[in-house]
């Protein structure tokens, strides 16, 4: 299993390339 902080960090990851997408 992924750790807290691994799972928060993927998780801004995917909102930063999605904001990037719309950008």
């Amino acid at each position: 299993m992924r750790s807290l902080v691994e799972q928060m960090q993927i998780k801004e990851a995917k909102a930063l390339s999605m904001k990037a997408i719309f950008w």
